[in-house]
């Protein structure tokens, strides 16, 4: 009939409307099964020849029971007619027998086919539909009670019957059946019945606070459901009602519920034309209520804090905590403290971050909503991530995964999918998580909520892989599109670049943001991150000069991980990974290993494979850099670890880069050369590490001039800074000195330890008098 095969969804519609019945199949397809309206109005049709050959009494009460729709009982049929119970079960007996009506179980009835019902309504003018509609609201609030448990249907009679009905009534039950809607937990039919009662305001009257009142409604289902664009534009038109009512507090409302919904809508909505609006709207309602007052520094706290000014959000979250607590409103409470949080999402103390969230939960009550328990549950979650620790991650995470479920709210799932997705990607579990990625994604696609943090998951997932070209474009994309937020995205470009090998690119972002010693780095929610990233490319590029200042600026936070901002769901390590990459580069490679050990004790608190594996390798480079005793055993098998964890988990760039790290081998050429705070040394063996001292100084200096006698007064003013050494006192010092640098030397290598003991002469004059041509020493 129609060329093509039914969807499902019209297959069901065809089965529900005909009952299977093949006539009626044919009858419905030949008009088309999406032309709206009933397809079975020809004349001459079976279904109106059927209704024809009805008594009067019968087409009567078939015509009303269709105003009621598809399920009726004879007494309201009788109530509506005005007819005795009697005749109506008779004429109810005779359209059993007809095959139009059937019984059900539960004592109703119900048309057989929705074809009859739409056949019968069709024969109705529109007078008498009217007439009907308003007579079966009546019936049902008088007839049928209580009302308040079957708003809807009363609700669609009453706007059915309009002009008959009163606007005002039928406006209140709409509003009666969205608020019924909303109660159980079904947005999407709250919204359309607010859509209703909207429809039955007269668009030329003035009452601008009804409208108000029915749009912040509107809105608000719309957020909870599959419409956070349509609530964007419901919450835009209360706040522009209220302007026309001259009413600040409402505006101020709507504006507040315009800045969630923009939180929440896919793309960047929280821009700076958002901010000065809802900053003006507040300081224009000075005598707001406490618990709106918190609200909107919550909703202003987390614009700031996007807006990378966490100073301001913090100046706007404590004015608001204690303007509440005057007030005393847990409501009010609740909120500000929810706008502290959001102003902590940075680099702050973790106990005061915990303490934040702890309020959050501390401040709700048993009948507080199940989304704020969510909230509180995310941040105590995000808390765990930060100070690694698994077990609490896991119970947070379980909290969200079940008050998602009972909401049922499109965005709180998707955040919750993020979530799941964190721990996914955080244990290895990299084909899972792409799985949860596309599931996630397209769930949010469809429901219009954002899913920035999916989309930074798949990137996050890219990085593991290996794949750092396909990040390239959409990395500077990002960058350029939020400027506000630039400096992560340069961060990561730079890391992205110095991954690559792409030298005079990962540079050039490096320098931009190294101006001042970083100080041009928002220090908000996303600073942690970008500088983690600012340390990947320093440590790739070999840049020692800056390695010194970005890990003094990380070193505060060695206890905690690195979590990429509020929402993006990313953990990307320990901060204590990022200073001891940062300390190998510097030169001080005992610092490094000690970092090092925090962050491999980090990582596997978490159960975090894939950053289990990125220490070892990083750990692997260290213990190569140092050179001790044992050195080389230990860094050939921190490496075959890590390189095989990379090699299972399918990380690529990071099992050829541990590979790279296992072929190293020990320097050509003898080394004595500053190396940050210490000095590198090589000769025989793998080169390693050495603190400063004076003999090797003195050494160093010996050694640049191979055969050239240097007086020991020389070596102590020259070297040693001390001018006034008689020259007996001089020989004593340095030859103490450059003993015991060589002894030291001897701990970490012997051959060297032999070669300085019998080439280097000491006395009133001190000389390096190798047998034989001198080495060719690399000194720095």
């Amino acid at each position: 009939r129609l060329g093509r095969s039914l969807s499902e969804a019209e297959g069901r519609a065809l089965y529900e409307r005909t009952g299977g019945n093949p006539l009626f199949c044919e009858e419905v397809l030949a008009g088309g099964v999406d032309r709206p309206g009933s397809a079975v109005t020809p004349a001459g049709s079976v279904l109106h020849e059927r209704l024809d050959r009805l008594d009067p009494a019968g087409r009567e009460l078939l015509e009303i029971a269709s105003v009621a729709g598809p399920i009726f009982t004879a007494e309201l049929v009788a109530h509506v007619a005005g007819a005795d119970p009697a005749d109506v079960a008779s004429s109810v007996a005779a359209l059993v027998a007809a095959g139009l009506v059937q019984h059900r179980s539960d004592g109703t009835l119900q048309f057989r086919h929705a074809l009859v019902a739409e056949a019968a309504y069709d024969r109705l003018d529109p007078t008498r539909r009217a007439e009907l509609h308003r007579a079966w609201a009546d019936t049902l609030v008088e007839a049928w009670p209580p009302a308040a448990d079957h708003p809807a249907a009363i609700a669609g009679h009453l706007l059915a019957a309009r002009p008959r009905s009163e606007a005002a009534e039928a406006r209140r039950w709409a509003t009666r059946a969205a608020v019924a809607a909303a109660d159980r937990l079904a947005p999407d039919d709250a919204a359309l019945w607010y859509e209703r009662a909207l429809g039955a305001v007269d668009p030329r009257g003035d009452d601008d606070v009804e409208r108000y009142d029915l749009l912040l409604a509107l809105g608000r289902a719309r957020l909870q459901g599959t419409g956070t664009v349509p609530a964007m534009q419901a919450f835009g038109e209360a706040a522009e009602a209220a302007g026309r009512a001259g009413d600040d507090v409402r505006r101020l409302e709507a504006l507040v519920w315009l800045t969630e919904a923009r939180y929440r809508a896919p793309g960047v909505q929280l821009n700076e034309a958002a901010r000065l609006t809802l900053a003006a709207a507040i300081d224009a309602t000075p005598g707001a209520p406490a618990g709106l007052a918190a609200r909107a520094a919550e909703q202003l706290a987390r614009v700031e804090t996007f807006r990378g000014t966490s100073e301001r959000a913090h100046a706007v979250a404590h004015q608001a905590l204690a303007a509440a607590r005057r007030s005393g409103d847990p409501e009010g409470e609740a909120a500000a403290a929810r706008a502290l949080r959001w102003a902590l999402v940075g680099p702050f103390g973790m106990e005061e971050k915990r303490q934040a969230s702890r309020r959050l939960a501390d401040g709700l009550g048993p009948r507080s909503h199940p989304a704020n328990w969510w909230n509180a549950h995310s941040w105590m979650l995000l808390d765990a991530l930060e100070a690694g620790d698994r077990p609490l991650i896991d119970a947070e995470l379980q909290s969200c995964r079940r008050l998602a479920d009972r909401l049922r709210e499109p965005f709180l799932s998707a955040l919750t999918v993020a979530w799941q997705t964190a721990v996914a990607l955080l244990e290895g579990g990299y084909d899972e998580a792409e799985r949860m990625i596309a599931r996630g994604l397209e769930a949010a696609d469809g429901a219009g909520v954002n899913a920035g943090g999916l989309y930074a998951q798949l990137g996050y997932l890219a990085w593991d892989r290996g794949e750092h070209a396909a990040l390239v474009e959409l990395v500077r994309g990002v960058a350029e599109a939020v400027p506000d937020r630039s400096a992560l995205y340069r961060a990561l470009l730079a890391g992205i670049y110095a991954e690559q090998g792409r030298s005079d690119e990962a540079n050039f972002e490096l320098d931009r943001l190294a101006v001042d010693g970083f100080a041009h780095v928002p220090r908000d929610g996303d600073w942690l991150t970008a500088l983690a990233w600012c340390a990947t490319a320093c440590a790739r590029l070999d840049r020692a000069e800056l390695a010194v200042s970005l890990r003094g600026l990380l070193a505060p936070f060695r206890d905690r991980g690195v979590v990429a901002g509020g929402r993006p769901f990313l953990f990307c390590g320990s901060v204590a990974y990022y200073t001891g990459m940062l300390a190998v580069t510097a030169g001080d490679p005992d610092a490094a290993l000690h970092d090092l050990a925090m962050a491999l004790a980090f990582h596997q608190r978490l159960r975090a494979r894939p950053w289990v594996a990125y220490t070892l390798c990083e750990q692997g480079g260290a213990w190569l850099a140092r050179g001790a005793a044992g050195d080389g055993r230990r860094a050939a098998a921190a490496l075959a670890t890590a390189g095989d964890e990379a090699d299972a988990l399918g990380m690529e760039a990071l099992a050829a880069r541990a590979a790279d790290l296992a072929r190293q081998r020990p320097e050509a050429h003898p080394t004595l050369a500053p190396q940050g705070s210490g000095w590198r040394v090589g000769f025989s063996g793998a080169p390693f590490h050495l603190h400063d001292c004076k003999g090797l100084r003195c050494l160093h200096h010996l050694l640049a001039r191979p055969g050239v006698p240097v007086r020991a007064t020389e070596l102590v003013s020259g070297v040693l800074g001390d001018p006034a050494a008689d020259p007996e006192r001089a020989r004593v010092n340095v030859t103490r000195q450059l003993r015991g640098a060589v002894d030291r030397i001897g701990e970490h290598d012997r051959d060297l330890h032999a070669h300085l003991r019998a080439a280097v002469v000491t006395g009133r004059e001190c000389a390096y008098r190798p047998a034989g041509a001198p080495p060719a020493w690399r000194l720095g």
